[in-house]
């Protein structure tokens, strides 16, 4: 999810998350990005299918809580400003990547998304180590 193991690798916490979000934009600004399939299933099932929607809700929640672990992660080692509350702040990269996916899908403009990656890391501070 996410890359989890990436975000638990040994060593500053801060720097494991700006890694991810920094890949995850490159990614996404290739040409021919195809975006996120989460995201991608979110814009297409109908709410009308429970089994559905708890399958996107579900990964969702994993998504975000790895988040919330790096967060914490970087927090607790002194890397990053205790607020906005980790999960408030998970669920804003959530929200900022899941566009970002789609973004990247349609986009002509490498830059684009990278620069939405500048932004969400700009959100976690300066490392205070």
């Amino acid at each position: 999810v996410y890359k989890r193991q990436e975000l638990r690798r040994d060593g500053s916490p801060l720097a494991n998350l700006r890694r991810v979000l920094n890949a995850i934009g490159r990614q996404h600004g290739e040409k021919g990005s195809c975006g996120c399939l989460l995201g991608i299933t979110m814009a297409e099932f109908s709410t009308d299918d429970p089994d559905m929607a708890a399958l996107v809700r579900g990964h969702l929640r994993r998504v975000e809580d790895a988040f919330v672990e790096a967060l914490e992660r970087a927090r607790d080692a002194g890397e990053i400003d205790p607020l906005p509350a980790p999960r408030d702040h998970a669920r804003l990269l959530l929200g900022a990547l899941q566009g970002l996916a789609l973004i990247g899908r349609i986009t002509d403009e490498p830059a684009l998304p990278r620069s939405i990656v500048r932004a969400a890391i700009a959100t976690l501070g300066d490392d205070h180590t």
